[in-house]
């Protein structure tokens, strides 16, 4: 049975994950399956701001990054759960050239506020206390680290998520909980993630300007690019205390603690009253597989447990909810290959057809404006990715960008020092793996806006059987279109 058709009992669950890169349109089909009505409580359990989604919602193009999508939503609960990384307000660096790249970076409020400004803020919010709190210095200390990796540096979202997953694992990190202390203990706990803080950021510092005058002229270049700024003379010229800024820190964690504490609450206790009440359930498991810390492409990975039963524990549901209830879950996959950052992309296409389908795809970065990588379709990964995730039915987005395309290619396999892999097992490098593809014929037909299988040219349909067949799951849901229920339902296999 397929993600949106409702069983006839109450208390369904349904899980959204992406068993790749992230970017796969989760957004889309989230909104779609809350436009059914059914569902109550959405939970994202894990991510934080260095990723967003966009999705439309009644004709209006939304962006989505730190809140769940069922905020715009009446009558829907949108929970941020307890390894969400939130950054909650957009903070005022005084030191320029900080202030060039960060203070137009939006927090949770402003993300709160844009909605509201647009009319789509139409549900409750609810945030865990246990939810870690991301600092400004950790925006700081996120460029001060690829600074000191480079020329192998990861390319991050600069949004402080390694930083602070470091500090929160490292036990030196506020919660949202924190801002429900009165001022003595909010002070106090202030105080007592400070001075490592210091410490820290005082030694990237150092760190930094050496590496970066021991890098090429080529390689300062890029990074100065990026960064937008004259790092040479910025590192020379400054301390680490123009990232901590305490005392304007201090002001901004008293300023956010007035406007949050009326939406912090036990996320865990909402879905256990849920579960109770037999009401139907919706998690997002926001970036991808690929990009999981421990099953990821690493170190090219993301701070956030990206698998079914990571997300069911931090949405506080035990792993047994999957077979105990029936769980419907969708993995969802693009119809070609999108990547943001460095790492190896075996299927990256650096020609006239990648630029074509990053243009006619809108492949930038929701959050960074970055262009995105774009590759043919990637099956090792993608199984590889499904690998212990209980999945049970796929939705294939964007097929419609493929469309006008006369030839199109799929990777079914690797070819890795002549053995044939169909999976990546830990130890083989990535880097050695070249792609072993089949060749489909295209279609000229635009399929934007199909709602109907049958409407689908013969070699659309070849396309969508050949991932079913080799991925072992049906194909219940295919993306024709950005718009809310562009998108055909079916059970192919």
């Amino acid at each position: 049975m397929s993600l949106f058709a409702r069983p006839s009992e109450h208390g369904g669950l349904y899980v959204l994950l992406d068993v790749k890169r992230g970017d796969a349109g989760k957004a889309k089909l989230l909104v779609d399956l809350l436009a059914l009505g059914f569902i109550k409580l959405v939970v994202k359990p894990i991510g934080g701001a260095g990723s967003g989604r966009t999705a439309y919602i009644d004709g209006q193009k939304l962006v989505f990054s730190q809140l769940p999508e069922g905020i715009a939503f009446a009558g829907v609960t949108a929970a941020i759960g307890d390894l969400a990384f939130v950054y909650p307000d957009a903070f005022q660096f005084s030191n320029p050239v900080l202030g060039q790249l960060f203070n137009g970076r939006r927090g949770l409020i402003q993300e709160m506020e844009s909605l509201q400004a647009q009319g789509f803020y139409r549900g409750r919010l609810a945030i865990s206390p246990r939810a870690p709190l991301v600092m400004p210095w950790h925006l700081a200390q996120d460029m001060l680290e690829e600074i000191v990796r480079s020329p192998n540096d990861i390319g991050t979202t600069v949004n402080g998520m390694g930083p602070i997953a470091a500090c929160f694992f490292g036990r030196n990190s506020l919660r949202l909980g924190d801002l429900l202390l009165n001022s003595f203990g909010l002070l106090n706990r202030y105080k007592t993630v400070l001075p490592l803080a210091s410490a820290m950021l005082s030694g990237l510092m150092q760190m930094a300007g050496s590496r970066f005058s021991a890098l090429s002229t080529e390689q300062q270049k890029k990074l100065n690019d990026r960064f937008q700024t004259d790092l040479g003379s910025w590192l020379d010229n400054n301390t680490h205390e123009v990232c901590i800024e305490p005392i304007l820190t201090y002001d901004w964690l008293r300023r956010i603690r007035n406007q949050l504490r009326p939406y912090i609450c036990d996320v865990a206790e909402l879905v256990a009253e849920n579960r109770r009440r037999r009401e139907d359930l919706a998690i997002l498991a926001t970036n991808g597989r690929k990009l999981h810390p421990v099953f990821g492409d690493y170190p090219m990975v993301t701070t956030s447990l990206i698998s079914v039963p990571s997300v069911l524990e931090l949405s506080g549901l035990p792993g047994s909810s999957v077979t105990r209830s029936g769980a419907h879950i969708m993995a969802a996959i693009k119809a070609y290959d999108t990547h943001v950052g460095e790492g190896h992309f075996p299927t990256e296409l650096q020609d006239s057809t990648g630029d074509l389908l990053r243009q006619k795809g809108h492949e930038f970065g929701t959050v960074t404006g970055r262009p995105r990588r774009v590759g043919w379709l990637d099956l090792v990964s993608a199984r590889t990715g499904m690998h212990n995730q209980d999945c049970n039915e796929l939705a294939v987005t964007r097929l419609d960008i493929l469309s006008g395309l006369t030839s199109l290619k799929i990777c079914p396999a690797y070819d890795y020092q002549g053995r044939k892999l169909t999976t990546l097992p830990a130890g083989v490098p990535i880097e050695q793996c070249q792609p072993d593809y089949v060749e489909l014929p295209g279609w000229s037909q635009d399929i934007s806006g199909v709602t109907n299988l049958t409407d689908l040219p013969s070699e659309a349909i070849t396309y969508l059987t050949l991932i079913a067949d080799e991925l072992g799951y049906p194909v219940t849901h295919v993306g024709t279109g950005p718009a809310q229920n562009e998108c055909i339902r079916c059970n192919l296999m």
